[in-house]
């Protein structure tokens, strides 16, 4: 069985957004200790992100390199950021599989310096 079709098996399909904040506690608190305005959002079809406020004149998505985050953070595969810009269009991705908090903050501090370069 692939680490898809574990999650798939294991993933309720709905939990309200308090949950699922409360799963992601200590990487919004670290987000937040760091600066950033980072608050979970569903971004449609009940998909959830954790949503960052603009930077790099882009509007970042955090979620799960497999997919939305995952209700369940035991089920996480890992970090993925997307940078968008005002047309909505997709500026930069980047991911991690690494599972932490910690590399999280590190993904997005080295996704920050590459979109910064890009639009210098």
């Amino acid at each position: 069985m692939n680490s898809l079709q574990k999650r798939e098996q294991s993933t309720v399909t709905f939990h309200p957004l308090e949950y699922v904040r409360d799963q992601y506690a200590d990487a919004l608190q670290l987000l937040a200790a760091h600066g950033y305005d980072a608050c979970i959002t569903d971004t449609g079809g009940g998909c959830l992100a954790i949503e960052v406020g603009p930077i790099a004149n882009s509007q970042l998505l955090i979620t799960d390199p497999e997919g939305p985050l995952c209700d369940m953070r035991k089920d996480q595969t890992g970090w993925a950021i997307g940078f968008y810009g005002e047309d909505n269009g997709l500026i930069l991705y980047v991911i991690t599989d690494k599972k932490t908090a910690k590399s999280l903050l590190e993904l997005l501090a080295a996704a920050i310096r590459t979109a910064q370069l890009a639009v210098d």
